[in-house]
């Protein structure tokens, strides 16, 4: 998830697959909507870290887990908190992404 608060991190997804298809070669779907790729991935992740309401507290941590690869005895060390309040503040913080991303919007 460090394209989420770092866009040079997406450019990493551009490089070429040297196992892939030809640009060229038929599909098997014409319709992007039947076919998963990993831009829509990260418009989709980045959209919902933009657009959940969270706590700030819930927010940093998401960050420091996420986007700077910390473990929650780092993050408790930086938030002034016990290790198991960040953990639980990782498991609210990503529910809430994943209720976003199912949901209604």
């Amino acid at each position: 998830m460090p394209y989420v608060w770092d866009r040079s991190h997406a450019y990493a997804y551009g490089v070429p697959d040297p196992t892939a298809a030809p640009r060229d070669m038929p599909r098997a779907s014409g319709d992007p909507s039947k076919t998963g790729t990993v831009l829509a991935t990260i418009i989709d992740v980045s959209t919902a870290v933009a657009r959940t309401h969270m706590p700030p507290e819930e927010r940093e941590a998401l960050r420091l887990r996420y986007a700077r690869d910390l473990i929650p005895v780092e993050i408790a060390q930086i938030q002034q908190a016990p290790r198991r309040t960040i953990v639980s503040r990782l498991e609210r913080a990503v529910g809430r992404l994943v209720d976003y991303l199912n949901g209604p919007y």
